[in-house]
């Protein structure tokens, strides 16, 4: 009867000691897993200010080219004046 009585309390005992190496694992991988998303949110808002930066850009680029197209009507008008 005291080898069952030993066997419980020794299986309580590792039970214990399991649960808990368990629960503080778990632990460290919420806060890794949470370090992690945090570093991969800031690489997104760096990604979504560069596309930003390039769609202005871009429409600075389109503006540049219609007035180049002006100026060279207003050119092309002119050559044709003096001729």
């Amino acid at each position: 009867m005291s080898e069952i009585i030993v066997a419980i309390i020794t299986g309580g005992i590792a039970l214990i000691g399991t649960v808990i190496t368990v629960v503080v694992a778990n632990k460290s991988v919420i806060k890794l897993v949470e370090y992690r998303i945090e570093q991969i949110e800031k690489k997104i808002e760096r990604h979504s200010d560069f596309s930003d930066r390039i769609l202005a850009l871009e429409k600075d680029g389109n503006q540049i080219t219609r007035e180049l197209k002006k100026l060279w009507e207003k050119m092309d008008k002119i050559q044709v004046c003096e001729k």
